[in-house]
């Protein structure tokens, strides 16, 4: 009897972890392109990167939630120094183009053009992100992230989502000239 207990018990903690690794975000593969690190430090030369933000999954206004992503998004900590990522309505510099529940086809190519479907809105079974790191037109790295629906940005989720797009977009090397592999696990 002990023994098919202590079975029940390890098969319930195995569900039970695999249930939540399933919503924890998960990265799909990245593009760097032409994407060097000194083109972050461009970027942020003012002490900001402009980010364009387009969609709102959640209910409310796009434009505050556009100013709450840019917000919350972190360089990652081998930059250094003090930078803020600051929504613009566009930009055709240096920034950071995010697009929240894309349409199907949306591409990053069209999202460094500003050439962007209309977005599915409010998050139904999972929430979707294209984000690109752009000079001008030209894609630098791109990524796709998702995660199991979420009822609003306060979620854990989303900040590790930011926080997972963020890693990917700005490495300290570009991985397709260093041979490395593109594949970003879930956290």
């Amino acid at each position: 009897m002990k023994k098919s207990l202590s079975i029940v018990i390890a098969m319930a903690a195995f569900f039970g972890v695999a249930a939540c690794s399933s919503q924890t975000p998960f990265l799909g593969k990245a593009y760097f392109g032409s994407y060097e690190r000194t083109a972050f430090n461009h970027a942020a030369r003012n002490g900001e990167v402009p980010t364009v933000v387009y969609g709102n999954p959640f209910a409310g206004d796009r434009a505050a939630f556009a100013q709450e992503v840019a917000a919350r998004m972190k360089p990652p900590a081998h930059y250094g120094g003090p930078v803020a990522f600051t929504a613009v309505g566009s930009s055709r510099d240096h920034r950071l183009a995010m697009i929240f529940n894309p349409a199907s086809g949306q591409s990053d190519i069209g999202l460094c053009r500003n050439q962007v479907s209309k977005t599915k809105g409010r998050v139904q079974e999972e929430l979707r992100v294209l984000a690109a790191f752009c000079a001008g037109e030209r894609v630098l790295s791109s990524v796709r992230g998702r995660v199991e629906a979420i009822s609003s940005s306060a979620d854990p989720r989303f900040q590790q989502l930011l926080d997972q797009v963020s890693l990917a977009l700005f490495p300290i090397r570009n991985p397709d000239i260093d041979g490395e592999d593109r594949d970003f696990p879930p956290l």
